[in-house]
């Protein structure tokens, strides 16, 4: 991502380390799944939107005073909004239950493929089950095992069809250890065990569409 290129020498995103920045974006994204599981015949768009929101908020805070309040939330909301609508990422979350594998599996225009053939064509079954489950019951408790199963088979295909080091390192770290189910599933289990204390749970998120903003921002 350029922000690594650009601001990574000083470990920091605007105004936030970047441990703080994806934390608190995954933190938006988990709020998602948590939803979902919790109600999963509610409107999703509605959660969906909420989630995009939350992400915003964390993008415009972070990036504070590297143009004016106006020029920003125009930036971050127009930027984001495109970025999002390309990557189909409401169907990403609502149908596919969040997986990114049809989105960054579509293969290159270019005949200078980062990956084989194969790859493009075999990755994306790698979800077939977990998102036939999602589609029946976002809520199901098996979610949690079925999304490190695909997590496992996508980081395979990588090693067997892809060579050139950048979409590896690319396509890993898409494919990080984090798994939102297993997580949904602690905050629930916490909620419920807190509810005779009062106690409040976390709020939670999503952060690889921040990429484009900084690139708007710094790549001039």
């Amino acid at each position: 991502c350029l922000f690594v290129v650009v601001l990574g020498e000083y470990g920091k995103i605007g105004n936030c380390d970047r441990s703080e920045f994806f934390d608190r974006n995954r933190q938006c994204q988990l709020n998602f799944f948590v939803e979902i599981k919790k109600d999963p015949l509610g409107n999703c768009n509605t959660k969906y939107l909420l989630m995009v929101d939350c992400s915003k908020n964390v993008i415009k805070q972070c990036l504070e005073g590297t143009a004016s309040g106006e020029q920003l939330s125009r930036l971050v909301d127009t930027t984001l909004g495109m970025v999002l609508a390309m990557g189909e990422a409401e169907t990403m979350f609502c149908r596919q239950g969040g997986l990114p594998l049809t989105t960054i599996t579509k293969a290159p225009m270019s005949q200078d493929k980062p990956c084989a053939d194969r790859y493009y064509r075999q990755t994306p079954k790698c979800g077939d089950t977990f998102v036939e489950k999602f589609s029946v019951n976002p809520a199901d408790e098996t979610l949690c095992v079925e999304y490190g199963k695909v997590i496992d088979c996508a980081k395979h295909k990588i090693e067997d069809h892809c060579t050139r080091s950048e979409a590896r390192d690319l396509r890993n770290s898409l494919y990080e250890d984090f798994n939102p189910y297993c997580e949904a599933d602690k905050i629930i289990a916490r909620e419920v065990a807190q509810n005779s204390t009062g106690r409040s749970s976390p709020t939670s998120l999503l952060y690889w569409f921040c990429c484009v903003i900084l690139m708007a921002l710094y790549g001039h």
